[in-house]
């Protein structure tokens, strides 16, 4: 049991002698949020309530429990009444983490920006994950130059910059940041890619496995899990991709690479779903239109397929799947059976500008963001 649980315990046992104490229902509600039990936390403050009590502080502890039981919006609604009766900058730094709770990112922003006090590293973190959710890399790297500048500690803050780094394609600062995030899953899981990328599978395969030992919904960790599977067992990293997509959910890449881990174990109507879920996201994105191509082929749908590719090579001349789907309709014509072979063939083929195969280009398509 850890200490915040004791002291939560120990709190519900004063209760039990005194339940109609408001004082001790307040603190116990607190500990019960420290001691990460937020519906214990709501059934306290439900008594209070019930006592005719409530005060700023169990208003401002009944948005924290919304928070952690993801209730975006009453989240929204409790800080932004608090927030209008005081200049406390922690109820501006709860709003702007339920606004990044209900993916609102420029709210996020806004809510920042009306601050008047110097910037606290977790402000910091959460204009980073604002502006990286936003695709404004540039931006939150900027704010990565200020943090190091000031030689600020926070392994937070600097995780989440090491996100953004590798989905600008600057290993040298997504590997300095990840090493000043020190053990922070978000870091280690950067350190985990960089590895990936160098070849190193067991050093990647061990930064993986501690950041899911730390964080079991790590999005990146469990991507990056699916790579190594891939030359070893495609059903498991298929079903790994689709895992990891759905944890970073708006995240573009993770859904291409998806719909390409199903293609690979022959999954054709996975391969469309994943493909779909990326257009939903961004339809001016070469490769989901260069998926969706490899997968009308397969299906027959030769019209469609070639509209498709064209719309993915316009996009992108070097699109990896429309180039993949162009071979797979210049080699099918006469052969209305051959698809699922070709494709076999394709995969292992160089397709794009550096000799690229479609599975070492899956490892790519996982750092592009809507």
């Amino acid at each position: 049991m850890s200490d915040a649980q004791h002291r939560f315990r120990k709190l519900l046992g004063f209760l039990a002698a005194d339940p109609n104490n408001n004082h001790l229902i307040l603190e116990a509600a607190e500990a019960a949020l420290d001691a990460c039990e937020p519906d214990q936390a709501v059934s306290l403050l439900a008594r209070l309530a019930m006592a005719d009590a409530i005060e700023e502080r169990a208003a401002n502890l009944a948005g924290l429990a919304a928070l952690r039981q993801g209730r975006s919006a009453e989240a929204i609604a409790i800080f932004s009444r608090l927030l209008s009766q005081s200049t406390e900058e922690s109820l501006r730094l709860n709003l702007a983490w339920a606004y990044l709770l209900a993916n609102d990112h420029q709210a996020v922003l806004a809510t920042l920006d009306r601050s008047t006090a110097t910037p606290q590293p977790a402000a910091l973190r959460l204009r980073v994950l604002a502006l990286h959710n936003l695709g404004r890399l540039e931006e939150a790297l900027l704010v990565g130059d200020y943090a190091t500048a000031q030689d600020l500690d926070n392994p937070a803050l600097f995780g989440a910059l090491s996100s953004v780094a590798l989905d600008s394609e600057d290993n040298s600062r997504a590997r300095a940041f990840a090493l000043r995030a020190a053990n922070h899953p978000d870091g280690v899981a950067t350190i985990g890619m960089l590895a990936l990328a160098e070849g190193d599978s067991a050093a990647a395969a061990a930064s993986f496995d501690k950041a899911l030992a730390s964080q079991s919904d790590h999005a990146r960790a469990t991507i990056g899990r699916a790579l190594l599977f891939l030359g070893s067992d495609a059903t498991v990293a298929a079903k790994q991709f689709e895992r990891g997509a759905e944890l970073f959910g708006s995240h573009l890449g993770s859904w291409i690479a998806a719909g390409w881990a199903c293609f690979i174990i022959g999954d054709t109507a996975g391969a469309r779903r994943n493909f779909e879920r990326a257009r939903a996201l961004d339809d001016t994105f070469s490769e989901v239109h260069g998926g969706l191509a490899v997968v009308e082929i397969l299906e027959g749908e030769l019209d469609r397929a070639r509209e498709q590719m064209r719309i993915a090579l316009r996009l992108d001349g070097q699109s990896l799947g429309g180039r993949l789907a162009q071979m797979m309709l210049l080699e099918r014509a006469g052969k209305p059976d051959a698809a699922a072979a070709i494709l076999r063939k394709a995969l292992g083929a160089p397709l794009g500008p550096n000799g690229q195969t479609l599975q070492q280009a899956l490892a790519g398509f996982t750092r592009v963001r809507s």
